[in-house]
């Protein structure tokens, strides 16, 4: 099962990539609002399939844990408004699975994972710029500014990953969600 989800997080990672919608990587003039709209339906129906499968035992594992992290990373740089949008338990999984990133042994995965907080935060400061929030993304920043905040202060993090990817993630959690910092 494990390989199966792999393969899925990296098909969907590539998919994101290669977006044309939001001027991404892959980013041409030529794609229609129509085309964008169905891939980015098409992106956020693929999240919705995958999410339930990335399961604990399966993070364990530090290879899956990465492409997951790139995935959402991927997914958020292309479509961040439409991952902020998922509904609950969605955002709730998220956040459970990027805890567990932050806790993980290996050093590259805490990175990946700090970065992809960071990635999240930042779609979510161009979100809330436009318009609110979903209540659950905005429990989902609650939960990780606290979660980041108290690794930073408390040095639970590996020293190395306390400057510049905690520091960033923090910086962009306070800026996504500045009210809830003061509650940190």
């Amino acid at each position: 099962r494990s390989k199966q989800v792999r393969a899925m997080l990296d098909i969907v990672a590539h998919v994101a990539s290669r977006d044309p919608a939001d001027g991404g990587p892959g980013g041409g003039g030529g794609a229609s609002v129509a085309a964008a709209h169905q891939l980015g339906e098409a992106l956020s129906a693929s999240l919705h399939a995958l999410l339930p499968c990335v399961v604990p035992p399966l993070l364990c594992e530090a290879k899956l844990l990465r492409g997951y992290l790139h995935m959402l990373s991927a997914l958020l740089e292309s479509h961040g408004s439409r991952v902020l949008a998922l509904p609950a338990p969605l955002p709730a999984a998220i956040g459970g699975h990027l805890i567990a990133a932050l806790a993980h042994h290996e050093l590259a995965v805490g990175g990946a994972a700090l970065d992809t907080v960071f990635q999240l935060a930042r779609s979510a400061a161009l979100c809330a710029a436009q318009a609110e929030l979903p209540a659950a993304a905005a429990e989902l920043l609650a939960g990780l500014l606290q979660r980041v905040g108290l690794a930073l202060l408390g040095g639970s993090l590996h020293p190395e990953l306390v400057d510049p990817p905690g520091g960033n993630a923090l910086l962009a959690l306070i800026a996504a969600a500045p009210h809830r910092w003061h509650e940190v």
